[in-house]
C-alpha cells in the first residue's frame, strides 16, 4: 500500500485526474467495470488475483471498447521469459521496478502516442506484438497471429481526450522528487518479504525431493524486496535481492549447495534490514555483495564444468 499512495501522487502530480487504487486483482477488476478507466497501471503479484490474471480477465472478459484499455505491467521480474508472458497475456507496456518517474512517463506518451491495433485470434487477445510491421513477416512464420479472428484499428481517444501526450518536465521532475524524498519506513515491509522467505527456504530444505519449481514462491518474496528496496532508499538490499534473484530464476536443479547459497543470500539480507543499513551500504554493504556475486559465479563455473564433463563422458561412451 505505501508504494500504491507514492504512486499515486507521482500520477496526479504528472497531471493524471483521477486515480482509483485497490490492492488485488478481483477488487480491480470490479472497479474497472465500473469506472471503464482510460488506463489501468497493475502489479503482477497480488493475491488473490494476479496481475497477469487481470489482464487476460479484461481482455477476456469485458466487452468494447473496454477490452482494449491499455494496461502496464509492474513487477520487478525482468528476465525474458517473464517480459514474453506478461506480453502474451496481453498487457501493453511492461515497466520493471524500480522505475524512476522518467520510465513512467515514456510508457504513458508511447500508450498515448503510439496505440496499437487490437488483436483477437484463437490464442490471443490483446495489442498487436508487433511493434513495428517490418517484422510482420517473421511474426507470421512464428504464429503470432494464428487463427486470426479480428484485427481493431488503433484508437487515438485518448490522444483527442488530452493532446499529443507529451508531458511537461517540470511535472516529471517534480514527481521524480515526491519518489526522491519519500520518508516511507521500508524495514516492516522488508522483515514481512523475510519472513515468508525464511517460510519458504525451510519448506523446500524439509522436501523430500527438491524441485526448481519450489522456488516460485521463494523468488516472489526476494523479487519484492528487490522491487521496492531502492525506492526506499535502501539501494543496497536492492542489489543484493537482484544477484539472488537472478540466481533462483536461472537454476536449472536444487540441491544442497544451491541451498547454501540461497541461505547465504538470505543472512545477508537480514543484517542489513535488521540493522537498518540504508543507502549504499558503505563497507558492510560492498563486501556481501562482492562474496555473493563471486559465490554465484563460481558456482556457475562449475556446474558448466561439470556438464562438459558429463557430455564429454556420454560421447566416449
Amino acid at each position: 500500500m505505501p508504494m500504491c499512495e507514492l504512486l499515486v501522487d507521482v500520477l496526479e502530480t504528472l497531471g493524471v485526474g483521477t486515480t482509483t487504487v485497490t490492492q488485488n486483482g478481483e477488487d480491480a477488476f470490479r472497479l474497472f467495470c465500473k469506472h471503464k478507466p482510460d488506463i489501468v497501471l497493475t502489479d503482477w503479484h497480488m493475491s488473490p488475483m494476479n496481475g497477469m490474471e487481470l489482464t487476460q480477465k479484461i481482455r477476456n472478459e469485458t466487452p468494447y471498447p473496454e477490452k482494449m484499455t491499455p494496461i502496464i505491467m509492474m513487477t520487478g521480474f525482468s528476465s525474458p521469459e517473464r517480459i514474453s508472458e506478461a506480453r502474451d497475456s496481453g498487457t501493453t507496456e511492461f515497466l520493471v521496478k524500480p522505475f524512476s518517474v522518467k520510465d513512467l512517463s515514456k510508457r504513458l506518451t508511447h500508450i498515448i502516442k503510439m496505440p496499437r491495433d487490437f488483436i483477437i485470434s484463437e490464442n490471443f487477445s490483446g495489442p498487436d506484438r508487433r511493434r513495428s510491421k517490418k517484422n510482420e513477416d517473421k511474426d507470421e512464420k512464428r504464429g503470432e497471429h494464428k487463427g486470426l479472428i479480428e484485427r481493431i484499428t488503433a484508437s487515438y481517444d485518448l490522444m483527442t481526450k488530452i493532446g499529443m501526450g507529451n508531458l511537461d518536465p517540470s511535472a516529471i521532475a517534480k514527481s521524480q522528487q515526491i519518489m526522491d524524498e519519500n520518508r516511507i519506513d521500508f524495514v516492516p515491509l522488508a522483515q514481512k518479504y523475510l519472513e515468508q522467505l525464511n517460510k519458504d527456504i525451510l519448506k523446500i530444505r524439509t522436501a523430500d525431493t527438491k524441485t526448481t519449481h519450489q522456488l516460485q514462491d521463494l523468488s516472489a518474496s526476494v523479487m519484492q524486496i528487490k522491487a521496492n528496496a531502492r525506492i526506499f532508499k535502501y539501494d543496497r538490499l536492492g542489489d543484493l535481492a537482484g544477484i539472488m534473484l537472478n540466481f533462483i530464476e536461472n537454476l536449472k536443479e536444487v540441491d544442497d549447495e544451491v541451498m547454501r547459497i540461497i541461505e547465504a543470500h538470505d543472512q545477508s539480507l537480514r543484517i542489513l534490514v535488521n540493522n537498518e543499513i540504508s543507502g549504499d551500504g558503505g563497507d558492510v554493504g560492498e563486501n556481501f555483495q562482492q562474496e555473493l556475486e563471486s559465490v554465484c559465479s563460481r558456482y556457475a563455473k562449475t556446474r558448466a564444468e561439470n556438464q562438459k564433463r558429463l557430455l564429454q563422458k556420454t560421447i566416449q561412451g
